[in-house]
Formats: C-alpha cells, sequence, structure tokens
C-alpha cells in the first residue's frame, strides 16, 4: 500500500491506494443472459488454451471462480454496480484472501475486468480530515475487449447446401417462396424436382418436407407418361376424344 501525499511531519498520514479517486463511478449494466453467456464463453476459451501438465488455461481455476462470483453473487443487473470487497469475493468463491488478489490480476491483465480504486473524505476522532479506502469498483468487459487469449479457432468450413438446412450460399427465400407458388399443370418434371429441391432444403418445415415428396412424385407421373408407347398415347387420346362427344 502506497500514501497520498507522502508522509511528511507537517501532514498526516492518509492511508489509501495511490490512483484512489473520489470521482463517482459510471456503472455498466449487462443483463443476466449476457453476462451468463459471458462465463461460459470464459470457460471454454480457458479450456481451448488449456496447456499440457497446467491445471487450466490462460485464465485459471481460480480466477475463474472469482469472476462466477464477480457475475452470478455480487452484480447487481439493474444498476450495474459491482463493488465487493476481497474478504467478500474470497468467501463466495472459497478461496484464500492472497488467491483473490492474484486471481483479478489475472482477469484484469486478460481484458476481462477492470476496477477503479476509490476513497471518501472523512475525519479522525481530532476532527482532522483524512481519507478512508473504500472497496474497488470493478467492470466487466464485454468478450471484444478481451486480450491475451491466444489465437483464435479456424472458423468452421460452410455446410454443403445438401447436408444442412436452408439457405445454403447460392439459395435464398426467394427461391423458397417461389417453390411454394401452385405448380401449372403443364409443368415440366425437371421443374417439379427443381421446386422439391428448394423445399427439401427447408428441413425444420414439415409442411415444406411434405410439398416436396408430393412435387417429386408428380414428376415422376409425368415422367412415366411422357416415356409411355406414343401408340398407346394416341390411342389413349383418341379414347378420351370420342367419350367426350355428344351421343
Amino acid at each position: 500500500m502506497t500514501f497520498a501525499p507522502s508522509a511528511t511531519a507537517r501532514l498526516p498520514v492518509w492511508p489509501v491506494w495511490s490512483g484512489s479517486t473520489q470521482a463517482p463511478k459510471a456503472w455498466r449494466r449487462m443483463n443476466r443472459k449476457a453476462a451468463s453467456r459471458l462465463f461460459h464463453r470464459a470457460r471454454q476459451l480457458d479450456r481451448r488454451t488449456k496447456m499440457a501438465g497446467r491445471h487450466g488455461g490462460q485464465i485459471g481455476h481460480a480466477a475463474l471462480q472469482v469472476l462466477h462470483a464477480l457475475i452470478f453473487d455480487f452484480f447487481n443487473f439493474a444498476s450495474g454496480r459491482l463493488d465487493p470487497s476481497y474478504e467478500a469475493i474470497a468467501a463466495k468463491s472459497n478461496l484464500a484472501r492472497s488467491t483473490v488478489a492474484g486471481a483479478l490480476k489475472t482477469l484484469a491483465r486478460l481484458g476481462i475486468i477492470s476496477w477503479q480504486r476509490r476513497c471518501t473524505p472523512t475525519t479522525d476522532d481530532l476532527g482532522r480530515f483524512q481519507l478512508q479506502q473504500e472497496t474497488n469498483a470493478y467492470t466487466i468487459h464485454e468478450e471484444h475487449e478481451w486480450k491475451g487469449l491466444g489465437a483464435q479457432p479456424e472458423p468452421a468450413p460452410a455446410p454443403a447446401p445438401d447436408t444442412l438446412g436452408f439457405p445454403s450460399t447460392d439459395q435464398s427465400r426467394v427461391d423458397l417462396a417461389g417453390a411454394w407458388v401452385t405448380a401449372s399443370p403443364n409443368a415440366s418434371p425437371e421443374d417439379l424436382e427443381d421446386k422439391a429441391r428448394v423445399l427439401e432444403l427447408d428441413r425444420d418445415d414439415m409442411l415444406a418436407q411434405s410439398r416436396a415428396r408430393f412435387l417429386r412424385k408428380w414428376a415422376e407421373e409425368k415422367r412415366a407418361k411422357n416415356s409411355s408407347d406414343p401408340l398407346q398415347a394416341v390411342i389413349r387420346r383418341l379414347g378420351l376424344f370420342i367419350s367426350k362427344r355428344p351421343s
């Protein structure tokens, strides 16, 4: 601990950390869902950066416990206030005070948290002015502000269009809307199969899958009809013509 101002024969000693401020803290709010996602992301990064022969990764087991306590035990989601003492953090995280101090430094070095040292004016028993140390005011930073956590994993390759969901890289919702348009009775088997193929990409829609099966069945019937014996087709059309003539 350092003293501000320096102790002299003329000035009283004010036992506060250097850099302590009396200015109000601008708290940063965060909703529960975002805070929970942030902690789980930190845990995933620690697992990803784990090295052989070490307990945990670059964040470390103790720092994760401290971060968990800060988020889930002390963080005020309504106001963003976060100013527990070292002793309170140690009690919630089940760690020694010295371990908490080291874990907080690790979190700060990685940009996951930062803090503001605070003090407040008061008077001693003789009525003389002095400064009293307050607990630190902490800020939890969003993931894009973190640093020093190693290389990011390679992005996963794009899935093949025929293996995972809609849309593919060359497909759009316009295609899907067009596939739902009622097909003309004169549509070719190829057109029907094209519509079915687009509908099949929307795997989560059972109705789309059912319509795709219908279109494929229709295309098969059209193709079978077109490939039948030409003579039989002429006879069939002639029979239909005769049957429709008025008696």
